[in-house]
Formats: C-alpha cells, sequence, structure tokens
C-alpha cells in the first residue's frame, strides 16, 4: 500500500510540472502572438518557436511553483507516507540545480535567434488607429514593405489646423511591445496580473544569470527551492484544510519577497556583516542562511506536530477529521 501511494506523489509530480510547463508556454506563445498580430491579418494559431521560448521563460517559475501545488495534493491525500515526500523534494531540488544550466545551454541560442528573427510587422492600412500617449489619431492609407507609412494625423491638443498629412514617415509613437495599438487596446493584460507576471519574470532573470556564474553562487542562489519546498511540511499544520492552504500561500509569498527584497537591496547596507566567502555577495550568503532556517523552522513544526498527535490520548474530531 505504501509502495502505491509513493508512486502516487511521484506521478502527480511528473504530471504538474508538465501540465505546468504545457500550459505556461502555451499562455506564453498565445501572447506572444498577439503582439505581433495586426488588424486585418490572419491569426497564426501555432508557433514553435514562440512554444520553444515559452517553455524557455516559465521553467523556473513553474519549478518554483511545484512544491505549493504538491502539498495541495497531499492536503487532499494524506496517506503519502512522509519519507516518499522528502524523496520527491529531493529530486525536485536536483532537478532544478541541474535542469535550469542545461536548459540555459541548450536553448539559449535558439530563443535569441528566434527573437532576432521576429522582423518588425507592417501595419494594415485602412484603420484608425490612436498614439500611445493618445495624442494622435492616425489613418494610414498605405504602408509599404519597410514600415514606411503614408496617411492622415489628427493632433488632439490643439483646437485648429490639428489635420495634416504625412508621407513616407515611421511614426515612433506605435514603438510598443505590441505591433498594432488596436491589438493591445483588446488583449493588454490586467494591471495586477501584469505586475505578478513582472515579479515571476524577474525571478526568471535571476536564474538564469546565477546559474551562468560559478558553482557556488548558484547553490547559494538555489536556496530559495530549499525554502519553498517548506511549503510541503506546513501542509497539516491545522485540522482545516482552507487553513493549511492559507499558511502554504503565506509562506510561498513570504519566501518569494524575502529574497527578492534582500537580493535586490543596496550592499551598502550589508557592510557590518562579515564576509565569509569572497567570491559570494554577503547578501546572498544571508538570504542562504534565512532560506535554510525557513525550510528546518518548517520541518520542525511538522516533527513537533506529528508527535503531538501520535501521543494525544484521545484523538480531536473537528476540522478535517469530522
Amino acid at each position: 500500500m505504501n509502495f502505491i501511494c509513493s508512486i502516487k506523489i511521484f506521478a502527480a509530480y511528473i504530471a504538474i510540472v508538465m501540465l505546468g510547463l504545457c500550459t505556461g508556454a502555451f499562455l506564453y506563445m498565445t501572447y506572444s502572438l498577439c503582439t505581433v498580430l495586426v488588424a486585418g491579418q490572419k491569426f497564426s494559431a501555432f508557433s514553435s518557436g514562440f512554444f520553444l521560448q515559452g517553455i524557455f521563460e516559465v521553467v523556473p517559475t513553474v519549478l518554483s511553483l511545484c512544491p505549493l501545488f504538491i502539498s495541495f495534493y497531499l492536503i487532499r491525500h494524506k496517506e503519502i507516507p512522509w519519507y516518499s515526500v522528502l524523496v520527491c523534494m529531493i529530486l525536485h531540488l536536483c532537478l532544478w540545480i541541474f535542469f535550469i544550466p542545461a536548459l540555459k545551454e541548450k536553448l539559449e541560442f535558439s530563443v535569441y535567434k528566434n527573437k532576432e528573427m521576429q522582423a518588425a510587422v507592417s501595419l494594415s492600412p485602412g484603420y484608425f488607429r490612436v498614439s500611445q500617449d493618445n495624442r494622435y489619431v492616425l489613418y494610414y492609407s498605405e504602408v509599404d514593405s519597410e514600415n514606411n507609412a503614408s496617411g492622415v494625423c489628427i493632433d488632439k491638443s490643439k483646437s485648429n489646423g490639428n489635420v495634416f498629412t504625412f508621407s513616407s514617415e515611421k511614426p515612433a509613437i506605435f514603438q510598443d511591445e505590441f505591433s498594432d495599438p488596436l491589438i493591445k487596446n483588446t488583449v493588454e493584460m490586467p494591471v495586477l496580473l501584469k505586475q505578478i507576471l513582472k515579479y515571476f519574470q524577474k525571478f526568471t532573470v535571476s536564474s538564469y544569470s546565477r546559474c551562468s556564474e560559478n558553482f557556488v553562487s548558484w547553490i547559494i542562489f538555489s536556496s530559495i527551492i530549499f525554502a519553498f519546498t517548506s511549503v510541503v511540511w506546513i501542509k497539516n499544520i491545522s485540522a482545516w484544510r482552507l487553513v493549511n492552504v492559507l499558511f502554504i500561500l503565506m509562506d510561498y509569498i513570504f519566501v518569494f519577497f524575502l529574497n527578492f527584497f534582500i537580493l535586490g537591496a543596496d550592499d551598502s547596507l550589508f557592510q557590518k556583516i562579515p564576509i565569509l566567502i569572497k567570491s559570494v555577495p554577503t547578501k546572498s550568503l544571508l538570504v542562504c542562511v534565512l532560506n535554510i532556517f525557513i525550510f528546518v523552522s518548517a520541518f520542525v513544526l511538522w516533527m513537533i506536530s506529528r508527535l503531538v498527535k501520535e501521543n494525544s490520548p484521545e484523538p480531536a474530531y473537528y476540522g478535517d477529521d469530522l
């Protein structure tokens, strides 16, 4: 029975990773296809280049979120033995340490080559477009192959003499993430979601940047994954499942922003801390110690909770046990 339960968590882990990668890459590909879409032109439903680029971009985020979803799975399936969870998290940490540098080495060139091959898309004529600063309204009557446009422009900031024509010009007012402002106004992400993804993007950039440095620096940075795995040990801190979910989310958010703010802080704030390893910044060593402390604290808390439950004379029939 324990063997079957052990197999279940590893199957769930593989499913979570694969589903996360495919979903993240698909959403990245769809959004990227929208950024190069122009009104009046056909929409391509799939792009292998953008999908591969999406996998490259979402791998660090998916692996950081994996312990979170494993914890949610363990809340539902309490029959999973603790040693199977421990082995799964050790394998997860090894996957992070060795897979991220290998992926960067294999896919980085292909990803940047794909970005360079994304030529500027010519805007389609016959549409009214508003500039990014909302000052001009432009109508393109003709657009050549080099994206030089001719047409009519209306300056909304002026009351008189606000209409003029232009010919063979490439306005800088449309230089944005989207090729066409008409598409941007339709599919642009909400501000909150955009801000959350911006934090994950910074995490991705930092991950690939650190794995290119020396191995010691990469191991120290990888301690954040060690801290993320602490969520699996607080999954049963309460008898109420919803409370456990809230504790897991709070733990993940706390670890993420603790690392984000310490690693992004100015080096002058850590001058009084003695330098132990010359090749590693003090703040990196500090955040590594804090990450290990978070994991050990969660593990000790789980052990205490386990001993209390085993030695409890009477079972408590409430919450999840009701």
